[in-house]
């Protein structure tokens, strides 16, 4: 979406210190008319010729709207909000495009830690093929002790002959953790392990376990607050600075998302 002058929607409210949210958060309340817009001075923004989500139910959606400050002052017919124009009102065409309120995460989960080689197989639910695969990929272009991480699903979860020696197999100096997309699970190899500082007789959490051989040896799996715990630790071994980085760098993909809020 871009503006007149060439700058998108999204530049001009970060000049203005705004965000999506707080523009759209009152949208059924403060739909003004055009007269009581007159009485307080030009609308800074203007969104027109879009169909934007009101969350109104009498009039779901509008093709315009007017934005002075923080507040939405009104919302109409595209012609009717572009007349409120100054001449200092930036004005954005919507092209027809959809234009919504900022989003909620209600459920998120920060994720901080040392440094990974994250490998990305454009899957939730990889098969342990393309597993295998990206890993020794990944060992081949990073240094030992590099800890490698995948998303795995439950093709790969389920077979219980995916553990600490099958990863130890195709990764023996690096360290390697297979994620569950849920986030309530991991496969460690056993260097993993060992990046974790979970030895062989580690007891099992309230609310988690550390799964076991028939001998009693950990499998490298782990399951909920086990993994929880180990996560929670290995996040306090990093800097403040670095954790803040990590930080911002998640916030912002969330906003490229339109997540404008989030909750842990």
């Amino acid at each position: 979406m871009q503006s007149s002058t060439g700058n998108s929607l999204f530049d001009y409210l970060a000049g203005r210190k705004l965000t999506m949210r707080k523009i759209f958060l009152c949208l059924g309340i403060f739909c003004l008319t055009t007269s009581a817009l007159a009485q307080h001075g030009d609308p800074d923004l203007i969104l027109f010729n879009g169909k934007i989500f009101t969350s109104v139910e009498a009039r779901p959606y509008v093709e315009a709207l007017a934005i002075r400050g923080e507040r939405i002052v009104a919302t109409g017919d595209t012609k009717t909000v572009q007349a409120m124009a100054g001449p200092k009102t930036k004005a954005i065409d919507l092209h027809g495009g959809t234009a919504i309120p900022g989003i909620n995460d209600a459920h998120h989960h920060f994720d901080l830690g040392p440094p990974q080689v994250e490998v990305d197989l454009q899957t939730p639910d990889p098969s342990w093929a393309q597993v295998k695969d990206g890993i020794v990929a990944a060992v081949a272009k990073n240094a030992p002790a590099s800890l490698i991480s995948v998303t795995i699903g439950f093709k790969v979860f389920a077979d219980t002959s995916i553990d600490r020696d099958a990863l130890d197999r195709i990764a023996p100096h690096n360290p390697v953790s297979l994620g569950t997309f849920t986030g309530h699970a991991l496969i460690l190899n056993t260097d993993g392990l060992r990046f974790y500082n979970i030895p062989d007789n580690q007891a099992d959490p309230m609310g988690g376990r550390f799964e076991r051989d028939a001998k009693g040896r950990l499998t490298g799996t782990l399951r909920e607050y086990a993994v929880l715990n180990i996560e929670r630790a290995a996040a306090d071994r990093i800097p403040d600075s670095a954790a803040i980085v990590q930080l911002r760098q998640q916030l912002d993909e969330e906003a490229r998302y339109g997540v404008t809020s989030i909750q842990g």
